[in-house]
């Protein structure tokens, strides 16, 4: 099912889904700009027109909150770089061995209607974090060290460090801009040497990254890609 409500004069579609986890309340979600995913309870009967009004001042007030971040993935775009590309889905019988295609501010993805297109472009995403990542902790590896291990994988955060040396980095670093990725990365590598944030690992992040501080504070308004809306450019 499907409706629309507005907000600040601008229609928002609204995507309404039956879910087991709800079991008793209703779930908001914006995963786009212009789409907002309400889940109900799955035994019972929904009433979203007058479930939207009765709390559109916290649903409008959690679309503001969403447009002041800045989304790796919304809707039909995704950040590669920090720069935005158009998604387009090309369904062909027989696609080429290069599933995502890069040109010209559009990213193409090329499948046959049978297939995902969202584990094409999840795996293209990975594939570039992995090249990002080995560029950057050979950049460093004289000053630091280089970890016993690196995980590049789904997390909620954007990288952490464990005691034992290894690393664990999130899939969708090279969406970032690049001075903000190569910041997330010195991070856990620094941290190879100092496990806490105490005075000597801001010293050592200050040698290495003069600028540190200011890349953190831009990184914060970056928000990661969640599955259910990579799973939602299956609808475009």
């Amino acid at each position: 099912m499907t409706s629309i409500f507005t907000i600040d004069g601008k229609q928002i579609k609204v995507s309404i889904q039956p879910s087991q986890k709800a079991r008793k309340t209703f779930g908001v979600k914006f995963i786009s700009s212009n789409e907002l995913v309400v889940k109900h309870p799955h035994i019972r009967d929904a009433d979203i027109d007058s479930f939207l009004e009765k709390h559109r001042t916290s649903i409008e007030r959690s679309y503001r909150n969403y447009l002041s971040q800045k989304q790796i993935l919304d809707g039909e775009t995704l950040l590669v770089g920090g720069a935005p590309y158009k998604i387009l889905l090309n369904k062909t019988a027989n696609p080429p061995t290069n599933r995502v295609h890069l040109n010209d501010g559009t990213l193409t993805i090329n499948a046959k209607e049978s297939e995902d297109p969202a584990v094409f472009l999840s795996e293209w995403v990975k594939s570039q974090t992995v090249k990002l990542v080995d560029d950057l902790v050979k950049k460093y590896h004289n000053e630091i060290g280089s970890p016993s291990r690196i995980f590049i994988t789904e997390t909620a955060k954007w990288g952490y460090c464990r005691e034992n040396g290894e690393i664990i980095l999130n899939w969708q670093l090279s969406c970032l801009p690049p001075e903000l990725a190569e910041l997330v990365i010195l991070h856990e590598l620094v941290h190879l040497k100092v496990m806490n944030h105490q005075r000597e690992f801001h010293d050592i992040m200050l040698k290495l990254m003069p600028d540190y501080l200011k890349r953190e504070s831009k990184l914060r308004y970056y928000l990661t890609i969640e599955w259910e809306t990579l799973n939602n450019i299956t609808r475009s």
